[in-house]
């Protein structure tokens, strides 16, 4: 009984304090996204780099670039 609660503690802890993207990483993976031609996935991504970040220029710049390729 002691090495399930255990067991489940840790996963607990994992989930926890997983690691979280930052705005960089999501603007990387729509980048990314961007260039591979999907330009629907390439905005969510956008998106979310600028809810985490609303002054990055740069997201927003891409972000219209991958609507005009719509």
């Amino acid at each position: 009984m002691l090495y399930i609660l255990t067991s489940l503690s840790l996963i607990a802890i994992i989930l926890v304090f997983k690691p979280r993207k930052d705005a960089n990483a999501y603007f990387k993976q729509g980048k990314e996204k961007h260039l591979s031609g999907k330009y629907l996935e390439a905005i969510q991504d956008y998106n979310k780099a600028i809810r985490l970040k609303p002054n990055y220029t740069e997201a927003y710049f891409e972000r219209g670039n991958a609507k005009n390729n719509l």
